[in-house]
């Protein structure tokens, strides 16, 4: 009887945890942002805050009468990222004061606008309704006075007048709540209720520490779903499956803790996409067929959903947040086949939680194919370990033809699958399977991968991405900076206990005996590796922080490190003598290598002003606030020339020139001697040639190269303008346009 009343009540439960999760921020406070802007210290010399940006024409802090306050200047304004985040309509109230002022002052909120009431210290109550509109989810304040002095301000407090996302997120619990008892039938009550009882209290907490970010609240629980309802599926053992959930909590807060991020070069594949959904084909600017982009399969799939409606911004995140809680189930699920029921196999998927190069490529964002061409990368090289007959030999081949249409250098994959099955061949004495499976392999491979490759070149012309020849050459420099790249990596992962490890795992491998299923698995994973390293080095690195090009590697690195680790631990167990003092170095090795990773995470925050990660954010803003301003103000047919083609084309939607060549043929096929000796990706540029298609608009900061061309002045004149997001904008603009 007992049983039959759980497992009754157990059925009830997704609508318990969705009108639970529904009705609890209609009982707690609804999250709050504030912004004292009188408190010292609250702003960095970049006009930045933990939730805001672009904080300009403001003085320093200064205190009137017992408030602590910021005078405004006659034009001051600054953002506030995601404020939509909390709820529609907004709910903004500004105390501040307007002594000293002499003319009325006007705020700005985003399109709407308001003449404030003059006065000593008041506090302003104003409700913005959410309006579709190039600010998207921000919210830009500005306030503007034709006098020298604007109004003193104490404090600037945001909420929302109704939570946003509650009936979404609830649906999404009771889905996965409802999803993970289909998939548990057979488990006892007690323990599905005790699961179910953790996501519920995970959701619960996420819920009360939510702040406004790119991913929604609805989309975080979406994603926890997804992560719940993979361990379900595939870790029956309560206890890894509880482990594992904390590593996947981790990486769903990671965004919010350590900050989201997208790099500029993003916004190629989106302006791709865009392009492609509006009918233009997959070009860079309309009429040009250029391939300027290296990730076709993540291309495309952001085209289908820009296509349904989504913002590729937020597709692309919750694409990357889904697919690192997939790739560390799966490495988990890896090391299960290599440490059956032994605690080993949770090391791998530990290792990528704490690692803050791939928390930051695939949880936290940068709207690059790096997470995806990481997952793929990590289920062919599995499918191609297990190759035994023709129907894995298929399943391999697809993926590995995945791992193609992502990016071109997945055919590392390949030749590291061939060299291991062509070990299995030479030394396996029967080898009638082998002809099944590589033709099942081949075949499958060829059957995806052929048709895109003839579309490709019959439609661009080349056997390569117009990238490949705008970014590298043939030089010893090249390689050398590449050498340094890869030096530079591993010396971040902690390179003295890497080096430990990985030495005992190609120790083992190399005394392993016969044509064993474990030692072609490793074997796999080592010449990727190996190639992986020799590519990196050949192509000469890349400019982007944490080794973006070694992401990839960082999964099967992470089951050759455990592998080493256990050869380690059970040589200490067999030798008997000193036992204790050897297992201590085995497990301090691994907490060093551990902590070498972790260590790093808060120095890899997005909000941390001129670090590595942090410029390169800050380049996105810059250039998405400008193509803002080039789509209210430019006419249609003005030319854009620019050395960072990403968020400036996508959003301005004219027609660019690609200074450095990945979206522009000529600068991509120069030859340049010096190769390698500079910045990667930015070494080949033709200025005259740039300035003969006469682009109306050249940024300030790409304009160096062009201030030296005696024409250049005659023809063009400097400019200083106001974005929409507040940030100040500096181009050269052609006379006359």
């Amino acid at each position: 009887m007992k049983l039959k009343l759980g497992s009754s009540f157990l059925w009830l439960f997704p609508l318990l945890a969705g009108l639970l999760l529904w009705g609890l921020p209609r009982l707690l406070p609804p999250p709050v942002i504030n912004l004292e802007l009188g408190v010292k210290g609250s702003i960095n010399p970049h006009g930045e805050g933990r939730n805001l940006y672009s904080f300009l024409g403001w003085n320093s802090p200064t205190l009137v009468g017992d408030r602590q306050a910021r005078r405004a200047e006659s034009f001051a304004r600054f953002t506030i990222p995601w404020a939509f985040r909390l709820g529609n309509p907004l709910l903004l109230e500004i105390v501040a004061s307007s002594w000293g002022v002499t003319d009325s002052v006007h705020l700005r909120a985003n399109e709407l606008q308001l003449s404030l009431p003059k006065g000593g210290w008041r506090r302003y109550l104003i409700q913005i309704p959410y309006k579709a509109s190039i600010y998207e989810q921000d919210l830009a304040l500005g306030w503007q006075t034709k006098g020298k002095l604007g109004p003193l301000v104490q404090k600037v407090t945001l909420r929302g007048a109704s939570a946003a996302g509650e009936g979404e997120s609830g649906g999404w619990l009771g889905l996965t709540v409802l999803s993970i008892l289909a998939l548990e039938l057979k488990r006892p009550w007690g323990k599905r209720f005790l699961w179910l009882t953790l996501l519920l209290s995970s959701a619960i907490l996420g819920r009360v520490c939510y702040q406004p970010q790119l991913l929604p609240w609805e989309a975080l629980v979406a994603l926890g779903g997804f992560g719940a309802i993979l361990l379900t599926r595939f870790v029956p053992q309560l206890t890894p499956r509880f482990l594992l959930w904390f590593m996947l909590l981790w990486l769903l807060l990671a965004p919010q803790i350590l900050g989201t991020w997208i790099l500029d070069d993003a916004f190629i594949s989106f302006r791709y996409a865009k392009n492609f959904v509006a009918g233009h084909g997959l070009n860079f600017n309309p009429g040009e067929v250029v391939e300027g982009y290296t990730n076709f399969l993540w291309t495309v799939i952001i085209a289908g959903l820009m296509a349904l409606g989504w913002e590729p911004t937020l597709a692309a995140q919750i694409l990357c947040s889904g697919l690192a809680l997939a790739t560390v189930v799966l490495v988990y699920l890896l090391g299960e086949d290599w440490w059956p029921r032994q605690p080993w196999s949770l090391l791998p998927p530990l290792f990528l939680a704490v690692n803050p190069a791939f928390v930051l490529y695939t949880a936290r964002g940068s709207g690059m194919e790096t997470a995806l061409v990481t997952f793929l990368t990590l289920g062919a090289l599995g499918l191609i370990g297990r190759m035994r007959d023709w129907r894995s030999g298929g399943l391999a081949g697809i993926a590995a033809a995945g791992v193609m249409l992502t990016r071109p250098d997945g055919v590392l994959v390949a030749v590291a699958g061939g060299l291991g099955f062509l070990y299995q061949i030479l030394r396996s004495p029967k080898k009638r399977w082998a002809v099944s499976t590589l033709m099942s392999f081949l075949g499958s491979f060829l059957a995806l991968y052929g048709p895109y490759f003839v579309w490709r070149v019959s439609y661009y012309g080349y056997l390569l991405p117009n990238t490949f020849y705008a970014k590298t050459g043939a030089t010893l420099a090249q390689v050398l900076r590449g050498l340094s790249y890869t030096k530079e990596f591993f010396v971040t992962l902690g390179l003295p206990w890497l080096g430990l490890f990985l030495g005992l795992s190609l120790l083992g491998l190399l005394r392993a005996k016969g044509p064993k299923q474990p030692k072609v698995k490793q074997l796999v994973l080592w010449a990727f590796s190996g190639l992986t390293v020799g590519y990196v080095c050949g192509v000469g690195g890349d400019h982007f922080p944490l080794g973006r090009f070694f992401i990839p590697m960082l999964p099967p690195l992470a089951l050759l490190l455990t592998q080493g680790l256990v050869i380690l631990w059970e040589g200490v167990t067999q030798a008997g003598h000193l036992r204790f003092q050897k297992r201590g170095i085995a497990l301090l090795s691994l907490s060093f290598l551990m902590l070498t990773n972790a260590w790093q995470l808060p120095s890899s925050d997005s909000r941390i002003p001129d670090k590595p990660i942090w410029i390169e954010h800050k380049v996105t803003l810059k250039n998405v606030d400008m193509g803002r301003w080039l789509r209210l103000h430019s006419a249609p047919k003005a030319i854009v020339a620019t050395g960072i083609a990403g968020a400036l084309p996508y959003y301005s939607e004219l027609f660019v020139i690609d200074a450095l060549g990945l979206c522009d043929l000529h600068i991509a096929h120069l030859e340049v001697k010096t190769m390698g000796e500079g910045i990667a990706g930015g070494e080949k540029t033709d200025p005259a040639y740039v300035l003969s298609r006469q682009p109306t608009y050249i940024p300030f900061a790409d304009s160096w190269v062009y201030r030296q061309i005696a024409s250049f002045e005659r023809d063009y004149e400097f400019s200083r303008e106001y974005g929409p997001m507040g940030g100040e904008l500096r181009f050269y603009r052609r006379r006359g346009d």
